[in-house]
């Protein structure tokens, strides 16, 4: 019986002869390209496996640091074995394990039957993994470090969780609270300056913000809040009172819910970093701005440059070596910029060109009495008021060193 003879391949690979052979007589050079690619991702694999050989951060895990030297076996880690209840308010029982180490925390926050966890650290390179979609905001700010201990209360079921951000200088803190607070209220516990919310409170402590965030919402969490806010504000470290900073507040006593700070874009422009801003009178629209330069040139050059660069929205109405007074084409608004020393200053925004020069005036005889140590002390000024365009000093106190306010004498 003939049998039928078996269709052709649509693509054959082979031949249909005595002996297979391809058809192909060679690799092209796109599929000898990806089969490298893969080999090599392959070698680079086995290359970083081998490297880490046994490299394990348990912080990643959330595993205790303590619990992981005390356990021999996995099976130990999830099958503690029970202990005999004891009131948290009576304090350790003799005997136990030293307190867990708090960091940069003060140890008082725990007194009432508190207990601490882990705490947690987080770098520029990692804080994206605890504040995902947030992290731009602080690194703008030139963010250094992130410290986050957990509280929790046994008798009350209260959990709190403190943030404490170390932004580098007061200037980056500030500005931080500032941008985050908006026009929310600031009130004042030691050189701490913070605002409350319904779960905690946030505020800034000498280099450093801070978030206080816990649940549910009660006695226990109030007195857990009033008890860090104090603690932090009485651990503030000093980093130094910018100039343009004490210019603001001496020369036109700007309380400090008055101040802003912008590290970048300043006016929306590239160029301008580091300007500090103030609003005499919160009934107005006008801001007075400040900025350090590294010398006189540089200042003279950087008021230029700010003046040209808005050229095409401002008019010039008044113009000197030293000031340049102008109005904008379509608000109908003042601005005024003027340099002295190393210090660019001005105001922007101001509905008369009077009262635009008045501010400058203040804050030309505030950079003065700054070079030559003469500036006067810091009113105080209730916390949300406003106040004018002239120098403050009174019996209250002023703003110390580390930007907090200090009480005084008066001068």
């Amino acid at each position: 019986m003939r049998t039928k003879p078996r269709p052709p391949r649509k693509s054959p690979i082979f031949t249909e002869f005595k002996r297979a052979k391809l058809l192909r007589k060679r690799i092209p050079l796109a599929e000898a390209a990806s089969g490298l690619a893969v080999l090599l991702f392959l070698a680079l694999a086995a290359g970083w496996v081998h490297a880490r050989k046994d490299d394990f951060d348990p912080a990643e895990r959330d595993l205790d640091l303590e619990l992981l030297a005390a356990k021999s076996g996995p099976e130990d880690l999830y099958n503690l074995p029970t202990q005999r209840w004891r009131d948290p308010s009576l304090g350790p029982a003799a005997g136990t394990a030293p307190a867990a180490d708090l960091g940069p925390f003060p140890a008082e926050i725990l007194a009432g039957g508190w207990s601490a966890g882990r705490v947690q650290r987080f770098t520029p390179e990692n804080l994206y993994e605890k504040i995902n979609g947030q992290a731009e905001q602080y690194l703008k700010f030139d963010f250094q470090e992130l410290f986050v201990l957990p509280l929790s209360h046994p008798v009350s079921g209260t959990t709190v969780d403190v943030y404490l951000y170390d932004q580098g200088s007061f200037a980056n803190a500030l500005g931080l609270y500032a941008e985050q607070r908006g026009d929310k209220e600031t009130l004042a516990e030691g050189a701490a300056r913070y605002t409350p919310t319904s779960l905690g409170a946030f505020g800034i402590s000498g280099t450093s913000l801070f978030h206080v965030i816990g649940t549910p919402e009660g006695p226990a969490l109030s007195e857990m809040t009033r008890r860090l806010v104090a603690s932090l504000g009485a651990a503030a470290g000093t980093g130094g009172t910018p100039a343009p900073f004490q210019l603001l507040t001496s020369a036109l006593g700007v309380p400090l819910d008055g101040i802003g700070y912008t590290p970048v874009n300043a006016f929306s422009l590239g160029f301008a970093e580091r300007f500090w801003f103030g609003t005499p009178d919160p009934a107005s629209t006008a801001r007075a701005f400040a900025h350090e330069a590294a010398n006189e040139a540089e200042a003279r050059e950087l008021m230029k440059r700010l003046v040209e660069a808005q050229s095409a929205e401002l008019e010039v109405l008044e113009r000197s070596e030293e000031e340049v007074l102008t109005r904008h084409r379509f608000l109908g608004t003042h601005y005024l910029f003027a340099w002295e020393g190393a210090m660019v200053f001005g105001v922007e925004d101001h509905p008369s060109a009077e009262g635009a020069r008045s501010l400058a005036a203040s804050l030309r005889a505030g950079v003065d009495g700054l070079r030559f140590g003469l500036a006067p002390a810091v009113a105080e000024t209730p916390v949300g008021a406003g106040s004018g365009a002239g120098g403050g000093s009174g019996e209250d106190g002023g703003y110390g060193e580390d930007g907090g306010y200090a009480e005084g004498e008066g001068s």
